[in-house]
């Protein structure tokens, strides 16, 4: 997925705009891209090749904030910009990590927040997706920052809270620039104030502030996306062909195949040039619902296939395993196997090609459970909890409902790990006969 983003992202810089990779468009950013990594040209609109406009889609398919990420430090640093974008990635990846910290100390306890930040610093996975120059490794600092932000509105600074949930949705606004899927965060983070305050409407108030706000800063690309289309796209056009390809994920009734090529030869039947267009993503959209209306017995079997997955994300590391020949993707669409069916035919094979992801599912599956056991001892404290874990599980919910793929979650995985840093802090505490959570400030009863 790198490839699309920084292709497009010389193609910015080279001023010809945010350019589709369909048709002869997407051949100039493929000779564009292999001219700026070769270093024989730097990409300026008086320096790069003149843009042939003849079958030059511009594209509506993802939101902008990778390829300007890409053209920025590419015009400023005058160099391809892969090395870049990962050291930027480490550094938002770090102070995530500091933030994460200094917000679960503030509304559990101290050690609690050390205990969560330093695990997040050095868990592999978490690294792996800041390194690894796609959108959902950048926007866990936004993410957080946005959590964080949302946590004071209403928990710390009364009186000014309008600005803290107003930053709340500008840190989300950006973070849809990179990936869309955090967009509606501030409802579900609504739900967890009202645990803890139990005040319904100062929660809603502050949620549909930092709501409005994400959409506002999203409002110049979606006011060019109704230049181009007629309609208000605020995410994109990627919505229909993901729900399509979310009922492919496995063996399905409607038989349809789980690529892109797949996504494309179903919009070509139907009249439509591209699968990545907005007419495309209407048909898409249709499709689905059409789809579950259908055989709804289809989409069920869909979610349970996900509800393991959910539970236990096999996360990536980046390990290239030389047993990985294939993967789980390819192997679907050589010989029709869904991840469960590529385990049962050869289940040593896939140990050895996926023990890293394995074992980082056993991490996260540790997690959620610590999760439940700070959840069970702090139950008087539920309100907090709830709001804590909410990231994770509005992650963990939208995707089960729609596509899941475990590198979706990458951008909430720090909150996850909260439970992790409650049990370490707790089994440290012991250890120096102290409690972990002598003070949990945040509660409805010190509130009131």
């Amino acid at each position: 997925m790198s490839l699309y983003y920084f292709r497009q992202g010389y193609g910015l810089a080279a001023g010809y705009g945010l350019v589709s990779w369909q048709g002869e468009g997407g051949d100039q950013l493929k000779s564009l891209y292999a001219l700026v990594e070769s270093g024989r040209l730097s990409a300026s609109p008086s320096t790069a090749p003149h843009l042939n406009g003849k079958d030059v889609h511009f594209d509506t398919f993802h939101p902008p904030g990778m390829a300007m990420l890409v053209a920025a430090l590419h015009r400023v640093l005058g160099t391809p910009a892969n090395l870049p974008v990962e050291i930027l990635g480490g550094l938002f990846d770090a102070i995530a990590a500091v933030l994460l910290c200094w917000l679960v100390g503030r509304a559990i306890a101290p050690d609690v927040g050390y205990a969560t930040g330093l695990l997040y610093a050095f868990f592999p996975p978490a690294a792996h997706a800041a390194s690894s120059r796609t959108p959902e490794g950048f926007i866990a600092l936004f993410v957080t920052a946005a959590v964080a932000s949302f946590w004071l509105a209403f928990a710390h600074d009364k009186v000014r809270w309008w600005r803290w949930s107003a930053l709340a949705g500008l840190m989300l606004g950006v973070a849809s620039y990179f990936r869309p899927d955090y967009l509606w965060l501030p409802m579900a983070l609504a739900v967890g104030a009202w645990a803890i305050t139990r005040e319904f409407w100062s929660s809603l108030k502050a949620a549909l502030l930092a709501q409005c706000v994400c959409f506002v800063v999203l409002l110049p690309w979606a006011s060019r996306n109704h230049g181009l289309t007629g309609r208000w796209l605020f995410t994109g056009s990627v919505m229909g062909p993901t729900l399509i390809t979310g009922l492919a994920e496995f063996h399905n009734p409607w038989g349809y195949g789980v690529s892109d090529m797949d996504r494309q030869a179903q919009a070509r039947a139907v009249g439509l040039e591209s699968w990545t267009s907005s007419a495309a993503d209407v048909y898409f959209r249709r499709l689905f619902f059409r789809s579950i209306e259908g055989n709804p017995y289809g989409y069920l079997m869909a979610v349970a296939k996900r509800v393991p997955l959910a539970l236990a994300p096999p996360l990536d590391i980046g390990l290239e395993n030389p047993y990985r020949k294939r993967s789980f993707a390819e192997r679907r669409q050589v010989n029709g196997s869904d991840r469960y069916a590529a385990v049962r035919k050869a289940p040593f094979r896939i140990i050895l090609a996926y023990g890293d992801m394995l074992a980082m599912a056993g991490v996260t599956f540790l997690a959620l459970v610590a999760w439940a056991y700070l959840a069970w001892r702090e139950r008087r404290q539920w309100g907090l909890c709830l709001f804590l874990f909410m990231p994770h599980f509005y992650a963990v919910s939208t995707h089960l409902l729609t596509h899941f793929e475990p590198r979706f979650l990458s951008p909430s995985i720090g909150f996850l790990l909260i439970g992790l840093g409650y049990v370490a802090a707790l089994i440290a505490a012991r250890r120096s006969s102290s409690s972990p959570s002598a003070a949990m400030p945040v509660t409805a009863s010190s509130r009131s």
